[in-house]
């Protein structure tokens, strides 16, 4: 095996463990007694990012040497990932009376994590990758994810979460059909 197929399978399981965490709470995120559309919107966008990044994570393999330093840039979005799950889809789901209450409650580690995953997904493209700036779909989308990062750090108001959840889960979706497309075109060459 190649190294990049020791840190894929590594990484694999970061992601399985995020993706079981968000699917350990999913029947009880959707019960109308405790549901919350802002937590709802975020919970889904949130397993469609775990399987984007882990699909994402396959372009490493241009990568030819391994060092210490890639290494931990490339995992440490799985493990930040986790992190978040861990933060949206609580360990005992069936405890949780409200999702709203539950949201609000980590709302602000959920943000700063990503905030932290926004970081890290920035140095990953400009420095692996050494994508330019003119790059300006990725760039607009990169900006657009830290100002709805920002504002979920900054805001306490209800109304405000639920736009930054409807534009979070807009923004996963179409970056997870930009990163499945970007794939398909390379297959096609």
């Amino acid at each position: 095996m190649t190294t990049f197929e020791y840190l894929i399978a590594f990484s694999s399981i970061l992601a399985g463990l995020a993706v079981a965490r968000l699917l350990h709470a999913l029947p009880r995120v959707f019960i109308k007694e405790v549901f919350y559309i802002t937590h709802a919107l975020l919970f889904i966008s949130s397993l469609i990012g775990c399987i984007m990044l882990w699909w994402y994570s396959t372009s490493f393999k241009v990568v030819e040497e391994w060092n210490a330093t890639l290494f931990l840039l490339y995992i440490s979005l799985f493990i930040i990932t986790y992190l978040q799950c861990d933060a949206l889809a609580s360990a005992t789901p069936e405890k949780i009376d409200s999702w709203k209450i539950h949201y609000f409650n980590v709302r602000m580690k959920f943000w700063i994590y990503n905030l932290i995953s926004w970081v890290f997904s920035a140095l990953q493209h400009f420095t692996i990758f050494d994508r330019s700036w003119n790059d300006s779909g990725v760039v607009g989308s990169m900006v657009f994810w830290l100002a709805m990062t920002i504002f979920g750090i900054f805001s306490n108001k209800e109304r405000t979460h639920f736009f930054i959840s409807v534009s979070f889960i807009l923004l996963t979706v179409m970056s997870f059909i930009f990163v499945i497309g970007q794939d398909a075109a390379l297959i096609k060459m």
